[in-house]
């Protein structure tokens, strides 16, 4: 049995239990108009697969005329910088800053968006590296953020009104190649995340996110995300939300 055959055998459990699971798609660190990001966009616009673009305020040269399908973009940091030390994961909404700096820089970078995007700019924090300080996501509600996501599990659904809807399966290799982490590994993280909601392994409710970086990808990263949604859009079977409905 293949991978796409354990997908799709996935696909008819949920369907047994007359659900349909959610799924969604982020994508990291856009910053300008290039061919990869109007593949991304063209490919969303096709396959009815709405793309939340997390984009880097201080980087952005994009507006909203140049985005094109089913596009929300949201907030991917300020300037996408390291600031923790060099024994330490690289972060930089971390601890070790001063929190007035951090915030700072958030709604500095939250006003560039909104200047650039209008209405196709959601208020949701994406974090550099999806980490950010333990003190922080308690301030972003009140710093008017109405969404948070990072990657892996959520521990638990929101904080306040600000929903939180995490990503769960990442197609790059980046600790071996840098490019397609491969088909079998990208279906057996999906397989496998898909399950574990089925199973109440993981939270049942949170939709399964799949995170892209237009701007590394290889032909192997193109031909999966085109094969993963026309496999799911065959089976009738799974539902891609958008950021503007999840958050």
């Amino acid at each position: 049995m293949t991978g796409w055959d354990e997908l799709r055998r996935e696909l008819d459990l949920w369907a047994a239990r007359g659900e349909a699971p959610a799924l969604w798609w982020r994508d990291d660190d856009a910053v300008e108009p290039s061919t990869a990001l109007e593949r991304a966009m063209a490919l969303a616009e096709a396959a009815a697969v709405p793309l939340a673009l997390a984009v880097i305020p201080a980087a952005n040269r994009l507006t909203a005329a140049d985005l094109s399908g089913p596009v929300t973009a949201v907030q991917h940091g300020y300037a996408h910088r390291n600031h923790a030390g060099p024994k330490a994961k690289k972060c930089e909404l971390g601890a070790e800053r001063r929190a007035d700096h951090v915030i700072a820089e958030l709604m500095t970078g939250r006003h560039v968006l909104e200047q650039s995007f209008g209405d196709s700019f959601r208020p949701v924090l994406v974090p550099p590296w999806n980490r950010l300080g333990a003190h922080l996501p308690a301030m972003l509600p009140e710093l008017g953020y109405i969404g948070l996501s990072r990657f892996g599990a959520r521990d638990r659904p929101a904080i306040g009104a600000m929903r939180i809807v995490n990503a769960h399966i990442d197609i790059i290799d980046w600790q071996g190649s840098r490019g397609f982490v491969g088909t079998e590994t990208a279906l057996a993280r999906t397989v496998g995340q898909l399950r574990a909601r089925r199973e109440s392994a993981a939270d049942p409710a949170e939709a399964t996110g799949l995170l892209t970086h237009h701007r590394v990808h290889d032909a192997g990263c193109w031909d999966f995300l085109e094969n993963l949604f026309a496999v799911t859009a065959a089976s009738g079977l799974a539902k891609w939300r958008s950021a503007t409905s999840l958050f």
